[in-house]
């Protein structure tokens, strides 16, 4: 019978487990996963932040552009209305109010008549109208019972002032007579609505300007006045104001223009003339 007594069975060691040991593995594994979890947190928040940090520059930088546009635009706008505003198309209705007060008028039909037949008519009542020294008349030319336009003035008159110049006039005008120790001057008065844009035009207009307007003003250009249509304009200052003026071979003016303000332009045969009208211009109206 075997020896049972002196024969080493040993059983298998068997793993003893405890409720701290799982704990403390349970804890291990999970605190490497929640290690894990953090890591990954922590690149998306600093992603997150960049993100934030790039839209945050683009903000300012938009935000700067925006306040450029705005100043840009504040300043585009008050450069825009300090300028004088011009009517780029303006119509030629009738002349409106008188530019100055005058002590009586004439009213002067056109009707039927061409150039030359408007014109003997209008040098005989210059030569016959009656004023009272001082005083002005002016002179309504009608057409079927209307005052005529600007635009009509200017074609049935044959005035011919620059093209380029048509914008900037004014739709008003003024054409009287002027009573001084029994002579009658005849004057034009035009209106502008741009003193700067306008001038240039009026200085080239200087070439014709005497052979346009004598007829009408009654400056003698015939036989040993001819010369004057080739005389050039220079300037001077006439009661205060800068002028520009023909002179005869005697030193008289045959014929002046001036701006007696930034919107009225006066055409003249003297010094008188001027004088009185810048009276009326600006005093009230009677």
């Amino acid at each position: 019978m075997p020896n049972l007594d002196n024969k080493d069975i040993s059983a298998p060691k068997k793993i003893i487990r405890t409720y701290s040991s799982d704990l403390a593995k349970s804890v291990q594994e999970k605190g490497g996963e929640a290690f894990r979890i953090a890591r990954v947190e922590e690149g998306i928040k600093d992603r997150e932040a960049k993100i934030i940090a790039k839209q945050s520059k683009m903000n300012l930088v938009f935000g700067f552009g925006g306040l450029a546009l705005v100043i840009a635009g504040i300043v585009a706008f008050a450069y825009f209305s300090s300028r004088p505003k011009v009517i780029l198309n303006p119509e030629t209705p009738l002349a409106a109010k008188s530019i100055i007060f005058s002590d009586s008028q004439n009213k002067f039909k056109i009707d039927g008549l061409d150039y030359d037949k408007l014109l003997t008519a209008y040098r005989k009542g210059i030569a016959e109208a009656k004023i009272p020294a001082g005083q002005i008349e002016v002179i309504d030319f009608t057409e079927n019972g209307q005052t005529i336009s600007l635009s009509r003035f200017f074609n049935l008159l044959q005035i011919n002032p620059p093209k380029e110049a048509g914008v900037f006039w004014d739709r008003n005008y003024f054409i009287g007579l002027f009573a001084e120790a029994g002579s009658n001057w005849p004057f034009i008065i035009l209106k502008t609505n741009s003193y700067r844009d306008i001038s240039p035009f009026i200085i080239s207009w200087e070439g014709r300007m005497l052979d346009d307007l004598s007829p009408w003003l009654n400056v003698d250009v015939t036989g040993k006045n001819n010369y004057l249509l080739q005389s050039k304009f220079s300037g001077l200052v006439v009661s205060n104001k800068e002028t520009r003026a023909i002179k005869d071979k005697n030193g008289e003016i045959s014929l002046l223009y001036a701006y007696l303000d930034e919107n009225t332009l006066l055409f003249a045969r003297n010094k008188s003339t001027l004088d009185e009208v810048l009276v009326r211009l600006f005093s009230p109206k009677k």
